[in-house]
């Protein structure tokens, strides 16, 4: 069984932090540099910016739990006419469970109860694997962005969209 579960404690932003440091090298050690990689690792990924996040950036974080163990998060931010995936990863073990498919359902799910006209999320150009099973669940490339994540770290990525009917 799949379960979401908002992450609200210290204890569950450490779990966050853990599978990030885990699952963000494996996903793009032949995409990233490494000190970029560390670099967004920190800025973004550790309990101090998640609770930044959630705090003062109107963000969300979800555990996904596939049979009661913690195998991935999510992280969604709050607009006024839209909801932004920034963040949905999962460990390599529970890859194949429908863990990452569950939740980008329930999102679209709280982005109808909230009413809002879409969702989006930035992807790198090069994580084929993602974008694909993004388009088979109906969001389409609208964009190619140049996002700078600081340090001198320019990441080419696409925009993605989902339109809500």
């Amino acid at each position: 069984m799949i379960k979401l579960e908002q992450a609200k404690t210290r204890e569950d932003f450490e779990t966050i932090e853990q599978i990030a440091h885990i699952v963000m090298p494996e996903a793009y050690k032949q995409i990233v540099k490494p000190n970029h990689l560390r670099s967004f690792l920190y800025s973004y990924q550790t309990v101090e910016a998640i609770t930044r996040q959630i705090n003062e950036e109107n963000y969300t974080y979800y555990l996904l739990s596939f049979q009661g163990k913690v195998g991935g998060y999510l992280g969604i931010q709050f607009h006024a006419e839209h909801i932004h995936l920034s963040k949905i990863y999962v460990l390599k073990e529970f890859r194949g469970k429908k863990l990452a498919k569950t939740a980008l359902g329930f999102i679209d799910q709280i982005a109808r109860e909230k009413g809002v006209n879409f969702i989006d999320l930035f992807v790198h150009i090069k994580n084929t694997g993602s974008i694909e099973v993004y388009k088979k669940l109906g969001y389409a490339i609208v964009e190619t962005l140049d996002n700078d994540y600081g340090d001198g770290y320019i990441e080419k990525e696409y925009k993605m969209v989902k339109t809500l009917a």
